[in-house]
């Protein structure tokens, strides 16, 4: 059947799929502006997709694609990305023209409620004179009247935002005083943010409905204002630190301050971020060594609708899951490792036993290496004490120099993104990982010959091309090389995968590094 024959309401759902995908750049907007152009019935049931969410990147796309919209796709717009960066230190005179362009446009831009900011400040002037021995990271007055001008534009154009996510660089001072200025022209009536943590003032009130909070944590922040929990579905923390001040989440009218109380909360990543010991010696045989809380998590987690859980906690894991009040079944149990590895359950049913298992691990191990988190997974292999759907891994370290201690009967899916031989890639779907169903290795080990054209070594080894049994049916690889010219070695390994793995049903190439 061809596409055009297609009934509206099947064709309608393709083009929502590829109109409203989660995350995109500007030039993808821009390419799924090109569904418009294809005939009038696609422009007619693409049209409110595409423009439901819009993205500008620096002045010059305000005006080629602000002025593709007509009054009659006015009330289209729900979300507005808006890209500014600039390299000869003038972002924030970029960064005013946006706003005023928009402004032209502000009859078609009343109905956004949702606005990304992605703006990257670089040095901007400051008081007085430009010596050497000044302090760059101040912002002048002037600067810091446009940037509040700029936010109180941005509230007037957008009066109704109650989602904002603000991707800013505050590691130059612009960007934080631009940061806070906006957020508190919107924080009364925000359900959904993402912020830095600096931005966050005390005098700075969340609205009672906020469902969606992320903070980026910076160590000189103070605390978060006080939220009320009632309503929150979502909860990302990342950086924080053993001294976090957990008790922004305690119920105001508790008398328990350890008790942090989410009704509604689903969905839960928190990361902490430790400091090298002796950060400051130049001895290296102090680098590497990590301050390691004992007992760091001192709450109770009472949140009795959690399904997805993520960790990049390290030994706080152990104290952090067995302070959640109840046991229960999570869609997703993401942890994280210093090892670079990372283990990913589906329908992990915590019980007692595994709170147990977790504490006798990480009591064990002050710091962690590779063997010792290979050990752990063993060991949660191995546990039948521990119900869960399935298990994913995503190895980040030296993976040839530990495969042999790999002991994974339960695992189905594996990502390996460091180099790895294909000697290796075929003993883990051979033997290692029996019921693994998708596989992705980023870094296939290749050789350059004389002539400058690469193989794979392995591959002029006959006795590897024999059949293997496995129940792989996915495979997404690539070649840890930066080259172009990998076309060739690609359909020569997709060809050998096929003929040796014979449960394979697709195979794709997807070269990381390029």
């Amino acid at each position: 059947m061809h596409v055009g024959n297609l009934p509206p309401e099947v064709l309608a759902t393709i083009l929502k799929l590829i109109c409203e995908e989660r995350h995109y750049r500007i030039n993808k907007w821009i390419s799924r502006m090109g569904i418009l152009a294809v005939c009038r019935q696609w422009r007619l049931l693409a049209l409110p997709m595409v423009y439901k969410k819009v993205s500008i990147d620096n002045i010059d796309k305000v005006r080629t694609n602000m002025d593709l919209m007509t009054d009659t796709m006015a009330h289209y717009p729900r979300a507005l990305n808006i890209w500014v960066s600039c390299d000869d230190g003038n972002s924030v005179r970029r960064l005013q023209d946006v706003v005023e362009k928009l402004h032209a446009k502000k009859s078609m831009l009343h109905r956004v409620f949702n606005l990304h900011l992605h703006v990257d400040f670089t040095a901007l002037p400051t008081d007085g004179d430009s010596d050497d021995d000044n302090d760059d990271s101040e912002v002048s007055l002037v600067e810091t009247e446009k940037l509040q001008e700029v936010a109180c534009s941005l509230k007037t154009l957008f009066p109704k935002i109650s989602t904002l996510h603000c991707h800013i660089n505050i590691a130059e001072a612009a960007g934080l005083v631009f940061e806070t200025a906006l957020l508190k022209q919107y924080v009364s009536q925000l359900v959904k943010v993402e912020v830095n943590s600096l931005a966050l003032t005390p005098e700075m009130c969340f609205t009672d409905t906020i469902s969606d909070l992320s903070v980026w944590w910076y160590p000189d922040s103070g605390s978060i204002p006080s939220i009320n929990t009632n309503r929150m579905t979502k909860l990302e923390l990342a950086g924080i630190d053993e001294a976090f001040d957990w008790s922004t989440f305690a119920p105001k009218d508790s008398t328990e301050s350890n008790v942090l109380y989410f009704p509604v909360l689903q969905h839960i990543f928190v990361d902490v971020w430790y400091m090298p010991e002796d950060a400051d010696n130049d001895d290296e045989e102090s680098e590497g060594t990590l301050v390691v809380p004992r007992n760091a998590f001192s709450n109770v987690l009472n949140a009795p609708r959690l399904r997805v859980l993520k960790l990049r906690l390290c030994p706080f894991t152990c104290s952090f899951i067995a302070s959640i009040a109840a046991p229960k079944v999570f869609k997703i149990l993401e942890i994280f490792t210093l090892s670079d590895l990372r283990f990913e359950f589906f329908g992990f049913r915590l019980s007692e036993a595994a709170k147990k298992l977790f504490t006798k691990y990480y009591d064990e191990h002050s710091t962690h290496g590779m063997i010792d988190d290979m050990k752990f997974v063993n060991e949660l292999q191995s546990t039948k004490e521990l119900e869960y759907h399935s298990l994913s891994v995503h190895i980040d370290g030296p993976i040839d120099e530990i495969i042999h201690r790999i002991n994974w009967p339960r695992v189905t899916r594996l990502f390996i993104s460091t180099p790895i031989s294909l000697c290796n890639v075929l003993l883990l779907i051979g033997s290692l990982l029996p019921n693994l169903a998708s596989l992705k290795v980023e870094n296939i080990i290749v050789e350059e010959q004389d002539d400058g054209s690469l193989v794979i070594p392995e591959l002029c080894d006959s006795s590897l091309a024999t059949p293997i049994e496995c129940n792989l049916k996915t495979l997404e690889f690539g070649f840890d090389t930066s080259r172009d010219c990998v076309k060739d070695l690609s359909e020569d390994f997709s060809r050998f995968m096929i003929q040796t793995v014979k449960s394979l049903q697709c195979v794709a190439f997807s070269n990381s590094k390029r």
